[in-house]
Protein backbone atom coordinates (compact mmCIF):
# COMPACT_ATOMS: atom_id res chain seq x y z
CA UNK A 1 0.00 0.00 0.00
CA UNK A 2 1.14 3.43 -0.59
CA UNK A 3 2.12 5.43 2.59
CA UNK A 4 -0.13 8.06 1.15
CA UNK A 5 -3.12 5.99 0.53
CA UNK A 6 -3.27 4.26 4.59
CA UNK A 7 -5.81 6.84 4.95
CA UNK A 8 -7.89 6.82 2.43
CA UNK A 9 -7.87 2.60 1.97
CA UNK A 10 -9.51 2.53 5.66
CA UNK A 11 -13.22 1.04 5.60
CA UNK A 12 -15.30 3.48 6.49
CA UNK A 13 -19.03 2.85 8.21
CA UNK A 14 -22.60 4.31 8.42
CA UNK A 15 -23.89 3.47 11.40
CA UNK A 16 -23.48 4.89 14.61
CA UNK A 17 -23.23 1.85 16.17
CA UNK A 18 -20.00 1.32 14.29
CA UNK A 19 -18.24 3.85 15.98
CA UNK A 20 -16.99 1.11 18.85
CA UNK A 21 -16.41 -2.08 16.42
CA UNK A 22 -12.53 -2.11 16.08
CA UNK A 23 -12.77 -3.85 12.74
CA UNK A 24 -13.08 -0.06 11.23
CA UNK A 25 -9.60 1.04 12.83
CA UNK A 26 -5.95 0.23 12.20
CA UNK A 27 -3.06 1.10 13.87
CA UNK A 28 -1.46 4.00 12.43
CA UNK A 29 1.91 3.31 10.39
CA UNK A 30 4.99 3.59 12.17
CA UNK A 31 6.42 6.02 9.12
CA UNK A 32 3.72 8.05 10.01
CA UNK A 33 3.62 11.98 12.34
CA UNK A 34 1.31 13.07 14.52
CA UNK A 35 0.46 17.14 15.13
CA UNK A 36 -0.48 18.70 17.50
CA UNK A 37 -1.76 22.15 18.49
CA UNK A 38 -3.32 24.42 20.84
CA UNK A 39 -3.42 28.35 21.39
CA UNK A 40 -2.13 29.52 24.55
CA UNK A 41 -4.31 31.55 27.03
CA UNK A 42 -7.49 30.40 24.39
CA UNK A 43 -9.92 30.75 27.10
CA UNK A 44 -9.00 34.16 27.81
CA UNK A 45 -9.03 34.98 24.83
CA UNK A 46 -12.67 33.64 24.54
CA UNK A 47 -14.02 35.03 27.45
CA UNK A 48 -12.58 38.38 25.85
CA UNK A 49 -15.13 37.64 22.93
CA UNK A 50 -12.31 36.22 20.77
CA UNK A 51 -14.25 33.37 19.78
CA UNK A 52 -13.91 33.85 15.95
CA UNK A 53 -10.25 34.44 16.19
CA UNK A 54 -9.63 31.23 18.21
CA UNK A 55 -11.89 29.25 16.31
CA UNK A 56 -10.42 30.57 13.04
CA UNK A 57 -6.61 29.85 13.46
CA UNK A 58 -7.47 26.58 15.47
CA UNK A 59 -9.00 25.14 12.31
CA UNK A 60 -6.54 27.13 10.51
CA UNK A 61 -4.01 24.37 11.46
CA UNK A 62 -6.07 21.61 9.37
CA UNK A 63 -6.51 23.85 6.11
CA UNK A 64 -2.68 24.60 6.50
CA UNK A 65 -1.93 21.54 6.31
CA UNK A 66 -4.42 20.23 3.85
CA UNK A 67 -3.22 23.13 1.24
CA UNK A 68 0.61 22.18 1.96
CA UNK A 69 -0.25 18.13 0.93
CA UNK A 70 -2.28 19.93 -2.05
CA UNK A 71 -5.86 18.71 -0.71
CA UNK A 72 -4.83 15.31 -0.02
CA UNK A 73 -7.01 13.51 2.91
CA UNK A 74 -5.42 13.12 6.36
CA UNK A 75 -7.01 12.06 9.16
CA UNK A 76 -7.26 14.91 11.68
CA UNK A 77 -9.46 16.38 14.74
CA UNK A 78 -10.86 19.87 15.01
CA UNK A 79 -10.47 20.76 18.84
CA UNK A 80 -11.60 24.71 19.09
CA UNK A 81 -8.51 26.31 20.11
CA UNK A 82 -6.30 23.71 18.02
CA UNK A 83 -6.63 20.26 16.03
CA UNK A 84 -4.70 17.25 15.88
CA UNK A 85 -4.07 15.24 12.47
CA UNK A 86 -1.56 12.93 11.10
CA UNK A 87 -0.07 12.78 7.83
CA UNK A 88 3.34 10.46 6.49
CA UNK A 89 6.47 11.55 7.56
CA UNK A 90 7.59 12.08 3.80
CA UNK A 91 5.82 15.45 3.83
CA UNK A 92 7.68 16.41 7.56
CA UNK A 93 8.98 19.71 5.79
CA UNK A 94 6.20 20.87 4.07
CA UNK A 95 4.02 20.41 7.28
CA UNK A 96 6.69 21.96 9.41
CA UNK A 97 7.00 25.13 6.85
CA UNK A 98 3.02 25.51 7.41
CA UNK A 99 3.10 25.28 10.79
CA UNK A 100 5.61 27.99 11.08
CA UNK A 101 3.69 29.89 8.68
CA UNK A 102 0.40 29.72 10.47
CA UNK A 103 2.10 30.66 13.77
CA UNK A 104 3.14 33.85 12.59
CA UNK A 105 0.18 34.78 11.00
CA UNK A 106 -1.26 34.22 13.93
CA UNK A 107 0.63 36.19 16.41
CA UNK A 108 1.12 38.50 13.20
CA UNK A 109 -2.98 39.03 12.49
CA UNK A 110 -4.45 37.78 15.73
CA UNK A 111 -1.88 38.39 18.69
CA UNK A 112 -2.43 34.42 19.78
CA UNK A 113 0.26 32.33 20.15
CA UNK A 114 -0.23 28.38 18.07
CA UNK A 115 1.49 26.09 20.43
CA UNK A 116 2.40 23.07 17.66
CA UNK A 117 3.85 19.85 18.87
CA UNK A 118 5.16 17.42 16.00
CA UNK A 119 6.10 13.58 17.05
CA UNK A 120 6.76 10.40 14.62
CA UNK A 121 4.56 7.52 15.29
CA UNK A 122 7.34 5.65 16.04
CA UNK A 123 8.21 7.36 19.04
CA UNK A 124 4.62 6.94 20.18
CA UNK A 125 4.99 3.63 19.87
Amino acid sequence: MSEDLFYTELPSFDKFTDLTNEGFYKPLPEDWCVVVTDIEGSTKAIEAGRYKDVNLVGAATIAAARNALSGQDIPFVFGGDGASFAFHQKHRSKIEAAMRGLQNMATENFSLSLRIGLVPVKELY
